[in-house]
């Protein structure tokens, strides 16, 4: 159970790291999303993007040292609520045809109320590996430590090659829909 645990951990701080990059890399387009939700005042943007991007390096980076602590659980938490409050405000006003900001393997072109749902089912996965590992008294020896990292790695490396055959699927109905 604790190895299934370290996996998951390692998923969300892979996750959280990997949007981050996204997002440093595509800050003007990321800038240009988070204006388009039209939540942030305009003088407040960029200070909110640095905030949020440190806080998923930070995130990302301490969950594999330490696991999810209490710490881990309350940020995540709240950042996730935060998007989850942005995606579900924008939904309610109609406002679906914008990017959902998310970066990396959970970037969607649009919003829907499945990034909502899917934001609420990863709040409580955090909080129930953050239960199961308080719980828990278990030691994990380096070597599986390393395994359960690799497996992680692999696991994480297949929700992007899954995400990439998605889209190249979307783009190729798009065409076929377009020649008839």
């Amino acid at each position: 159970m604790l190895g299934l645990i370290i996996i998951v951990e390692n998923l969300i701080a892979l996750l959280f790291f990997t949007t981050s990059l996204h997002k440093i890399f595509n800050s003007s387009k990321q800038l240009r999303t988070m204006n388009a939700y039209h939540i942030v005042p305009d003088q407040f943007l960029y200070p909110s993007f640095i905030c949020f991007v440190l806080a998923e390096i930070t995130i990302s980076l301490t969950i594999p040292v330490t696991g999810i602590t209490i710490y881990h659980a309350i940020s995540i938490s709240g950042l996730l609520s935060i998007y989850t409050f942005a995606i579900g405000y924008n939904l309610l006003r109609g406002h679906k045809d914008i990017s959902c900001g998310c970066g990396g393997v959970l970037e969607n072109e649009r919003l829907r109320w499945g990034l909502v749902l899917r934001n609420l089912f990863m709040i409580m996965v955090v909080i129930a590996v953050r239960k199961v590992q308080f719980l828990s008294k278990e030691e994990v020896s380096l070597v599986n430590q390393i395994e359960l990292a690799f497996a992680s790695i692999i696991i994480f490396l297949l929700m992007y090659l899954f995400k990439q055959l998605h889209d190249i699927k979307k783009k190729l109905f798009s065409v076929m829909e377009r020649l008839n």
